[in-house]
Parts: structure tokens; C-alpha cells; sequence
């Protein structure tokens, strides 16, 4: 299993971030995208690229897993609002996803 969750936040240049980690496919796809879109749609694909990795055991420069010969996991995309992303990911969809919000308490003395 692997989860990522990542906060919004300036990226430097998240078209080239995009090309060296997703290709030059992804890459294109994201210029085309207004800045504000762009980001968040570069969060998007690194909390799946993240969470997929996390879950085959692999780091951020080892190839996809399709190319290294393992499967590909089933990924889903987990709901944050417009300043987050998150992805977990498995090795074989499950029969069922289940996701709760709850609210977080002050730590005491606050």
C-alpha cells in the first residue's frame, strides 16, 4: 500500500518537474493548462506518481512499473480541496474503498 499527500505550494517550474518525472507527454499536457490549473493538476499526478511508487517499494528515480516488470498498482485519488491532493495505492483493487472525515480536536492546554 502507499499513500502521498501533498499541500498546495509554489513550484519553481512544475512543466519541467513534470517532464523529468512524468515525460514529455504530461509535460505538454500541463503547459497548455492556465498557472493556477497547472499547479493543481501537477499535485494531482504527483500524489498518484508518489503513491504508486510507495506501493511497489520502489524510489523516485526507479522506473515506472510497468518498465521494471511489475504490474501497475490501482490507484485512487483521495478528496482534499482545492489546496491538496492525495492518492493511496494498492497492488490489487480492492472490492471496496472506504474514506471518513472527521474534524481534528485542540491539543488540551490551547
Amino acid at each position: 500500500m502507499g499513500v502521498d499527500v501533498e499541500l498546495a505550494r509554489h513550484l519553481v517550474d512544475a512543466v519541467a518537474l513534470a517532464a523529468r518525472a512524468f515525460g514529455p507527454a504530461e509535460a505538454e499536457r500541463l503547459e497548455r493548462l492556465d498557472p493556477d490549473s497547472r499547479e493543481r493538476e501537477f499535485r494531482r499526478a504527483w500524489v498518484r506518481h508518489e503513491a504508486g511508487l510507495k506501493c511497489l517499494g520502489t524510489g523516485i528515480g526507479a522506473a515506472p512499473a510497468a518498465e521494471a516488470g511489475g504490474g501497475s498498482p490501482w490507484i485512487a485519488e483521495l478528496e482534499m480541496g482545492e489546496r491538496a491532493a492525495a492518492a493511496v495505492a494498492v497492488t490489487e483493487a480492492p472490492s471496496e474503498l472506504r474514506c471518513w472525515e472527521w474534524q481534528a480536536t485542540p491539543a488540551r492546554g490551547s
